[in-house]
C-alpha cells in the first residue's frame, strides 16, 4: 500500500517557476535576435534605397523601385559618397529627363550627379546643393527653373501669415542635409541619419520594400535609380502599356491646369522660388562654380494651358526677371520652353497603348533623349543642337538685348500653332474651359 508521503505531488517551487519563466525568456530573446539579424541582414544586402551602396547583383538588387520612392534620403548619402565635377539640380524634370551619364556631357564635366528632386523647387534644390558643398566643389552646376514651381498658394508667399503655412513643393529644411553654416546641430543630424539607418534595416516598411526589389528584378518595367541619382523613367513604360500615353497626357494637363487656376505669381521680391534661385546664384559665384540655368521644354500642351489659364503674361514676367537676374551674375539663361518640333510633338490616339512618343513621357515630364538635345545644346552647341526646328530653334539664350524679340517670336510662334493644329489646341485649351465653367458654377 502506497504510503501518504509517496502519494504527495510535490508543487514546484517559486524558484523552479522563476526559472522556468527565465528559461523561456532567453530563449525568446534569442529567437527574436536571430529574426531580427536575419532582417537586417537581408535589408542591408539588398539596399533597397541604396542607402549602403552595396554591389548590385543581377536578379537580385541591381535594380532599385524602391529607391525612387526614398529620392530625398537616397540621394542625400549619395552624392556624399562620391566627388563630382557636375551637379543637376532641379525637380522631377531634371530627375528623370537629365542623364548624368549622358555622353553629351563634356569629359572635363565628368563624373556627374543628378540631384534633381521629385516634387521640389529650388528652395530644395539650394538645399541639396549646400549639402553637396559640405564634401565637395563641383566645377559646375546646371539648374532647371520651372514656371510651375514659381505659382504658390496665397498662403505660401515670403511674409504670408498663416500659422499652417507650408511649402507644397516639400522644400522644408531637412536635419539629414548638412551645410557649412546654418545647418543642423551635430545631434540633430546624428539622430536624422541613425533614423534613415534604423528604417533602411529594421522597419517592416524596409524590409516589404527589400522583398518587392527582389521579385521585380525580372520585369522589363521595374523602375530604378541609378548610381548617378538618374531615373529612367521605365516605370512609365508600364503605365503606357496599361493606360496609354493620351490618358496620361490628360492627367497631367487636368493636374497643371488646376494649378493654373487656382494659384497666383506673387511679386518677385515676395517669391520663396525665385528668391532660391538667386540664393542658388550666389552660391555658386561664392565657391567659383560656373553655372548655367536653362527653363524646361514644356510639352506644347502645357504652354497652352498657360495661355488658356491667363498665366501667359506672368509666365513672360517670370522669364524677364530671370533673364535680368542671370545677367546681373554673368550667368546663361536658357530657354528651352518655345514652340518647336519637339515640344509640338503629336501625343497617341486614346486607344494606342503600344507607341511611346519619342521626347515625352508625358506632358509633364521629357525622356533622357530630350534631356540629351538639353545638354549638347549648353555644352557642346553641336550641330544637332544648333539645327533650326521647323521654323524655331531648339532654344534661345537670353539676355536682355534679345529678350523682347525673343518673347514676341513665341507670341507669333503660338498662333500659327493654333492655326495648324486648330484641332489640338482646342482639346487641351477645352480642359481649362471646362474647369472654369465648372468653378463658375459652383454655389
Amino acid at each position: 500500500m502506497q504510503s501518504q508521503d509517496d502519494a504527495t505531488v510535490t508543487a514546484p517551487s517559486n524558484d523552479d517557476r522563476q526559472t522556468s519563466h527565465s528559461r523561456y525568456l532567453w530563449q525568446w530573446l534569442l529567437v527574436a535576435s536571430v529574426l531580427m539579424g536575419a532582417v537586417v541582414a537581408f535589408n542591408v544586402s539588398v539596399d533597397p534605397y541604396f542607402r549602403f551602396a552595396n554591389a548590385r547583383v543581377d536578379g537580385w538588387n541591381a535594380r532599385k523601385p524602391k529607391a525612387i520612392r526614398q529620392v530625398r534620403m537616397t540621394k542625400a548619402y549619395g552624392v556624399a559618397r562620391g566627388s563630382y565635377k557636375l551637379l543637376l539640380l532641379g525637380n522631377s524634370r531634371v530627375d528623370i529627363g537629365i542623364d548624368p551619364s549622358s555622353s553629351e556631357i563634356p569629359s572635363r564635366l565628368r563624373p556627374a550627379y543628378n540631384l534633381g528632386q521629385p516634387g521640389g523647387g529650388t528652395e530644395l534644390a539650394s538645399q541639396y546643393l549646400q549639402h553637396a558643398l559640405v564634401t565637395q566643389t563641383p566645377d559646375a552646376v546646371l539648374l532647371g527653373v520651372d514656371f510651375l514651381n514659381f505659382l504658390r498658394k496665397p498662403d505660401h508667399l515670403v511674409g504670408a501669415t498663416s500659422d499652417d503655412a507650408e511649402n507644397e513643393t516639400s522644400s522644408a529644411a531637412d536635419s539629414r542635409l548638412l551645410a557649412r553654416r546654418g545647418g543642423p546641430t551635430p545631434f540633430a543630424a546624428l539622430k536624422s541619419r541613425a533614423s534613415d539607418i534604423v528604417a533602411s534595416t529594421v522597419s517592416l516598411t524596409a524590409l516589404k520594400d527589400s522583398m518587392i526589389t527582389v521579385a521585380e528584378q525580372r520585369s522589363p518595367y521595374t523602375a530604378d535609380m541609378s548610381d548617378e541619382g538618374f531615373n529612367s523613367g521605365v516605370a512609365f513604360r508600364q503605365l503606357i502599356r496599361d493606360e496609354g500615353q493620351a490618358a496620361l497626357f490628360r492627367q497631367k494637363n487636368l493636374e497643371y491646369a488646376q494649378k493654373c487656376l487656382t494659384r497666383v505669381a506673387p511679386a518677385m521680391d515676395r517669391s520663396t522660388e525665385f528668391l532660391a534661385v538667386e540664393a542658388v546664384l550666389q552660391a555658386c559665384q561664392s565657391e567659383d562654380i560656373h553655372i548655367d540655368v536653362f527653363i524646361h521644354p514644356y510639352h506644347v500642351d502645357i504652354l497652352e494651358i498657360f495661355d488658356e489659364s491667363g498665366r501667359w503674361d506672368d509666365f513672360e514676367r517670370w522669364k524677364a526677371s530671370l533673364t535680368h537676374l542671370c545677367d546681373r551674375y554673368d550667368v546663361s539663361l536658357w530657354d528651352f520652353s518655345s514652340y518647336n518640333n519637339y515640344t509640338t510633338e503629336p501625343t497617341p490616339t486614346p486607344k494606342d497603348k503600344k507607341t511611346i512618343m519619342r521626347w515625352y513621357w508625358e506632358s509633364g515630364h521629357y525622356r533622357s533623349e530630350l534631356g540629351d538635345r538639353i545638354l549638347s545644346k549648353i555644352y557642346r552647341d553641336s550641330s544637332i543642337a544648333e539645327e533650326p526646328v521647323g521654323d524655331r530653334p531648339l532654344a534661345r539664350r537670353l539676355t536682355p538685348e534679345v529678350l523682347d524679340d525673343w518673347l514676341e517670336s513665341e507670341r507669333r510662334a503660338q498662333q500659327a500653332y493654333a492655326q495648324l493644329f486648330a484641332a489640338s489646341s482646342e482639346s487641351t485649351r477645352g480642359l481649362v474651359q471646362n474647369l472654369t465653367a465648372k468653378d463658375n458654377a459652383s454655389p
